[in-house]
Protein backbone atom coordinates (compact mmCIF):
# COMPACT_ATOMS: atom_id res chain seq x y z
CA UNK A 1 0.00 0.00 0.00
CA UNK A 2 1.37 3.01 -1.06
CA UNK A 3 1.01 6.35 1.43
CA UNK A 4 -0.48 9.73 0.32
CA UNK A 5 3.09 11.66 0.35
CA UNK A 6 4.64 8.59 -1.95
CA UNK A 7 1.98 9.80 -4.70
CA UNK A 8 3.00 12.32 -7.59
CA UNK A 9 0.13 14.49 -7.72
CA UNK A 10 0.65 17.49 -10.14
CA UNK A 11 -2.09 19.73 -9.03
CA UNK A 12 -3.11 19.91 -5.80
CA UNK A 13 -6.11 21.92 -6.69
CA UNK A 14 -9.52 21.37 -6.57
CA UNK A 15 -10.89 24.08 -8.36
CA UNK A 16 -10.82 23.52 -11.96
CA UNK A 17 -9.89 26.83 -14.34
CA UNK A 18 -12.97 27.75 -16.03
CA UNK A 19 -12.44 27.47 -20.15
CA UNK A 20 -11.19 30.60 -22.14
CA UNK A 21 -13.95 31.70 -24.28
CA UNK A 22 -13.08 33.61 -27.34
CA UNK A 23 -13.26 37.25 -28.15
CA UNK A 24 -16.67 39.04 -27.29
CA UNK A 25 -17.88 40.55 -30.29
CA UNK A 26 -19.54 43.83 -28.50
CA UNK A 27 -19.20 45.67 -32.12
CA UNK A 28 -21.30 43.68 -34.24
CA UNK A 29 -24.93 43.75 -32.91
CA UNK A 30 -27.24 40.68 -34.31
CA UNK A 31 -30.37 42.40 -36.62
CA UNK A 32 -33.17 41.86 -34.46
CA UNK A 33 -36.51 39.71 -36.08
CA UNK A 34 -38.21 42.80 -37.52
CA UNK A 35 -35.12 43.91 -39.35
CA UNK A 36 -34.70 40.28 -40.93
CA UNK A 37 -38.16 39.80 -41.98
CA UNK A 38 -38.28 43.22 -43.56
CA UNK A 39 -34.94 42.39 -45.48
CA UNK A 40 -36.70 39.63 -46.59
CA UNK A 41 -39.91 40.76 -47.62
CA UNK A 42 -37.74 43.04 -49.82
CA UNK A 43 -35.88 40.30 -51.07
CA UNK A 44 -38.21 38.04 -52.08
CA UNK A 45 -41.08 40.49 -53.11
CA UNK A 46 -44.05 39.03 -53.84
CA UNK A 47 -43.26 35.47 -52.73
CA UNK A 48 -43.18 36.82 -49.65
CA UNK A 49 -46.23 35.47 -47.32
CA UNK A 50 -49.01 37.63 -47.45
CA UNK A 51 -50.44 36.20 -44.30
CA UNK A 52 -47.06 37.61 -42.56
CA UNK A 53 -47.50 40.57 -41.34
CA UNK A 54 -44.58 43.20 -39.82
CA UNK A 55 -45.97 45.69 -37.48
CA UNK A 56 -43.99 48.76 -36.47
CA UNK A 57 -42.58 48.84 -33.04
CA UNK A 58 -45.21 50.93 -30.74
CA UNK A 59 -42.93 53.72 -28.89
CA UNK A 60 -43.75 54.45 -25.47
CA UNK A 61 -43.93 58.58 -25.81
CA UNK A 62 -46.84 57.76 -28.53
CA UNK A 63 -49.33 56.70 -25.82
CA UNK A 64 -48.26 58.91 -23.37
CA UNK A 65 -51.03 61.93 -22.99
CA UNK A 66 -53.80 58.73 -23.57
CA UNK A 67 -55.97 58.40 -20.94
CA UNK A 68 -54.69 55.35 -18.45
CA UNK A 69 -57.90 53.38 -19.16
CA UNK A 70 -57.83 53.95 -22.86
CA UNK A 71 -54.73 52.89 -23.19
CA UNK A 72 -55.36 49.46 -21.14
CA UNK A 73 -58.10 48.70 -24.14
CA UNK A 74 -55.68 49.63 -26.85
CA UNK A 75 -52.78 47.70 -25.62
CA UNK A 76 -54.97 44.97 -25.30
CA UNK A 77 -56.37 45.33 -28.72
CA UNK A 78 -53.38 45.14 -30.02
CA UNK A 79 -51.96 42.32 -28.38
CA UNK A 80 -52.06 38.79 -30.03
CA UNK A 81 -54.29 35.98 -28.39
Amino acid sequence: MLTRSELKVENQSRVIPRPLSGPLRSDRKKPTLVQTLRAQRKREGEKFPSNVRIEPVLQRHVLAKVDPEIRKQFLEMLKEH
